[in-house]
């Protein structure tokens, strides 16, 4: 017997169900002033590649993205499966720590100024798959990095967070990211943290944070 689909749908395609509509809006601003004319998209954690090259496509012939990890393995993965896709020349590869996403966005494009333009931000917090769990995400540098993704984004764009927590200090840095959240001020952010409760073990949850637009423009500031 066929096994029945499910209905809700995973917390991944709701992720990527929330980023695809930021980009249809395309808030971002048009040229002038060092302000890029194209959709620009931050993955930061690079991991296998899959959220690397669903933001390429995102962004389209015209727009780039940077993908961050600190290990070359991740990396490697991310640059084949672009090339596999023909999507590589749509992004750069950095090897470093999230938290660090502001100061190499400022090396790699000096001639843009970034802070306020990017139309999304995707992390997967938690471990490479298949790697033995050496290395891992952590609270501290993740708040921090959130903190630099929330300079970024522009109004109307999205960061999502998706936090797997099947490793050592994975429900510590669940619980910072979901403080870190509800911190958010509710006149510039609409929230939104999804989870499984009744799920035993290894719990994941996303967070989806919008920046809105100030009251008055760009049809936003909704309630």
């Amino acid at each position: 017997m066929r096994e029945r689909a499910v209905s809700l749908p995973a917390l991944t395609e709701i992720a990527h169900r929330a980023v695809a509509r930021a980009f249809e809006a395309r808030a971002l601003p048009k040229g002038g002033d060092g302000v890029p004319a194209f959709p620009f998209a931050v993955g930061a954690t690079a991991g296998n590649g899959y959220d690397a090259v669903f933001l390429a496509r995102q962004v389209g012939e015209g727009g780039l993205i940077a993908a961050f990890d600190v290990q070359e393995a991740a990396l490697a993965a991310t640059r084949d499966r672009l090339a596999a896709e023909g999507l590589l020349g749509r992004v750069r590869l950095v090897r470093s720590g999230h938290e660090h996403m502001e100061r190499e966005l400022a090396r790699l494009f000096p001639a843009l100024e970034l802070r306020g333009k990017v139309t999304a931000i995707m992390f997967n917090l938690g471990f490479l798959p298949g790697s033995d769990k050496a290395v891992t995400t952590a609270a501290p540098t993740t708040v921090a990095a959130l903190d630099a993704a929330s300079r970024l984004l522009a109004c109307g764009g999205v960061l999502s967070a998706h936090v797997y927590t099947g490793h050592r200090g994975g429900m510590e840095e669940d619980r910072a990211v979901l403080a870190w959240s509800a911190a958010l001020s509710p006149e510039e952010w609409r929230v939104l943290s999804l989870s499984q409760p009744n799920k035993a073990r290894n719990l994941e949850r996303l967070i989806l944070a919008e920046r809105l637009f100030p009251k008055g423009k760009g049809g936003a500031g909704r309630p």
